[in-house]
């Protein structure tokens, strides 16, 4: 299967060890049988897709998916908490299976821009990082998030316990930017940018 990869497992051996690696590998196996992440198709999470608050766009420099998020394009009126943690597993597994042999991590953009205290779900963010450490452990290599604000700033105070708990030892870079385009500009190339983050 596309996320047991050998590249993948050979991460996690050279990171962690040979039996704590595979424990590792085995634990997200039960969880990814639990879950039963490969059910999930398309048209029953069509109408979040065409949200676009949630999704990959280009590569980094270095050759890793990008993956987007815009929590503000979400109309909170039809907001649905399941559906969305659907539409995150189905495009974390879609970026799985495209990464070309070699490339085992995504990176993730969360543009933070015309966010209200109405998009703030802290019951998801605390879901996101449980799906995040129990599903896709080792697989994200860097974070930006922007711009600050004092909302932002008091969400992630939230979260921060949580993550670092949960997400120790993996190496993830989290950069937090004050205006969002330079620091996304130097994780990717600008013809590889969103339109919307595009001059």
């Amino acid at each position: 299967r596309a996320y047991f990869r050998e590249d993948f497992v050979a991460v996690l051996i050279r990171r962690y060890g040979m039996n704590a690696g595979l424990a590792k590998a085995r634990t997200t196996m039960r969880w990814r049988q639990k879950v039963n992440v490969e059910s999930i198709t398309q048209p029953e999470i069509q109408e979040e897709i065409d949200v676009g608050d949630m999704f990959w766009h280009g590569i980094s420099r270095e050759g890793r998916p990008v993956y987007y998020l815009r929590p503000a394009l979400q109309d909170m009126k039809k907001y649905n908490r399941p559906r969305k943690l659907k539409l995150g597993l189905f495009l974390m597994e879609r970026a799985i299976r495209e990464m070309p042999l070699g490339v085992t991590t995504h990176d993730m953009v969360i543009d933070t821009q015309g966010i209200g205290l109405a998009h703030v779900d802290l019951v998801m963010l605390r879901d996101l990082i449980e799906m995040a450490y129990l599903g896709y452990n080792d697989r994200v290599h860097c974070v930006i998030v922007g711009p600050m604000s004092f909302l932002v700033t008091t969400a992630y105070r939230f979260a921060k316990p949580l993550a670092s708990a949960m997400l120790a030892g993996q190496g993830i870079e989290v950069v937090f930017a004050k205006v969002l385009r330079p620091e996304v500009l130097k994780l990717v190339a600008e013809e590889n940018l969103p339109p919307h983050l595009r001059a």
